[in-house]
């Protein structure tokens, strides 16, 4: 697998997204999104989270069928790429679904299954999983179980989540998703 590569395309995907989103926000809402990034690295969540190579703490989570799936299980097929997502919602987040999808025949051939986190009801992460095609496993993460014990969860701004709110058409209860995760 070309991670490199790969990596570099992703990063000009998401780019573009961001160039979009720039050119459409308002300067303060810009703003606000920057001083939200700023937040999110000045946590230090870079440097707690756990990362390749690290081990991994078993889990076992319903999939977008309500099954539960267990790492460790898992793990006895061979290695296992875990990524996490926002929710459907998060156009950054689809983008990276997509690219990961394209990429599967890699992850495959290298014997690995890739497992995609995220705190959306198993409902939404059918749903999810359904739009972007995916043919890897969704778990959804109730409450960000998982992805606390994996240093992954931070809590956004105010300001920020006040925008994906309105922006993202999200209720009180995912509000609360949302602003515990990342």
């Amino acid at each position: 697998m070309e991670t490199n590569k790969n990596k570099g395309e992703l990063d000009a995907l998401l780019n573009v997204q961001r160039k979009a989103g720039i050119a459409k926000f308002t300067k303060e809402k810009n703003q606000i999104y920057a001083d939200g990034i700023t937040s999110v690295v000045n946590s230090g969540i870079l440097d707690k989270a756990l990362n390749v190579g690290d081990k991994a703490p078993n889990f076992t989570l319903n999939n977008a069928l309500n099954q539960p799936v267990s790492l460790y299980n898992t793990l006895e097929n061979g290695p296992v790429v875990l990524t996490w997502y926002r929710g459907g919602w998060c156009p950054y987040c689809n983008i990276t679904l997509h690219h990961l999808q394209e990429h599967l025949p890699e992850f495959k051939k290298a014997g690995a299954t890739l497992l995609a986190l995220t705190p959306e009801l198993p409902d939404n992460s059918l749903n999810t999983s359904e739009k972007n095609n995916l043919e890897f496993t969704v778990l959804s993460d109730i409450g960000n179980t998982v992805g606390k014990t994996y240093g992954v969860v931070f809590e956004l701004t105010k300001e920020v989540a006040s925008i994906y709110q309105e922006g993202f058409g999200l209720n009180q209860k995912t509000e609360m998703i949302v602003m515990n995760y990342l």
